[in-house]
């Protein structure tokens, strides 16, 4: 089994239910022990309720909490991670859902950045941005995006805009002196430093969305300025169709 299907194996979604999209949770978390040691956390979201940054700051607020936990209890020898209703003896963990394994083949992403003039971005601004980026995206990964794709802007913290662009007839717009984008990759997300255990960093990390007919791009303000300026940051993703 290759990596990207087995990380797929390790993270739990349900797709909303058309007929009941109130009970149709938006957020997962499954947390998988392994017998041969060790552990992983694999969290699935909409991004209309969570961007990568407070994913991250929720991950980062978790480990923080239960380092202090640790800390405070060291006389209990319990796992890292445990059902307290479920039986311990048994050799196979309850299945507690029919998993719904989002596949992680069906796209690639490529992250980059850009400084922007204010914190509240103008959607007229982000088309521009998402045409900029999707011609870069699609010569690095060698694949295309659809005629249309679905744009996720976040014009503030606050107000999320969703648009349905279009290639056709538009050409990569000519950005400012001073807007110019930038290559970057998960890591930045900080993700990696986050620890369970003190310095007991992660072995791996992984990030994807999951495939959007056409491909779909977000921008997302980061949470902080960085030397003085605003920074956005670009996900574009492609769906895994070669040229």
């Amino acid at each position: 089994m290759q990596r990207e299907e087995a990380e797929a194996q390790l993270v739990f979604w349900n797709d909303i239910d058309e007929h009941n999209p109130q009970f149709s949770p938006l957020f997962y978390v499954q947390v998988t022990n392994f017998q041969c040691g060790g552990y992983s956390i694999g969290i699935s979201c909409s991004i209309l309720l969570v961007d990568f940054f407070l994913r991250t700051e929720f991950i980062k607020t978790w480990a923080s909490i239960h380092n202090n936990i640790v800390d405070h209890n060291n006389e209990r020898k319990l796992p890292l991670f445990y059902l307290p209703g479920v039986n311990g003896t048994t050799d196979s963990s309850p299945n507690l859902f029919s998993a719904s394994t989002p596949n992680k083949n069906e796209s690639k992403t490529m992250v980059f950045k850009i400084n922007a003039e204010s914190k509240n971005m103008e959607i007229e601004w982000c088309q521009q941005i998402a045409l900029a980026c999707v011609e870069d995206a699609e010569n690095g990964l060698g694949s295309e995006m659809g005629a249309e794709f679905c744009l996720f802007g976040n014009e503030s913290f606050e107000v999320i805009k969703i648009e349905s662009c279009s290639k056709h007839g538009m050409l990569k717009p000519k950005l400012k002196a001073n807007m110019e984008v930038i290559y970057a990759n998960w890591d930045d997300l900080g993700t990696n430093d986050v620890s369970f255990r003190l310095g007991n960093k992660p072995v791996h990390v992984s990030h994807w969305f999951r495939s959007i007919l056409g491909g779909v791009v977000v921008l997302i303000p980061s949470p902080e300025e960085e030397q003085g300026a605003y920074t956005v940051n670009i996900f574009v993703t492609v769906p895994n169709e070669k040229f």
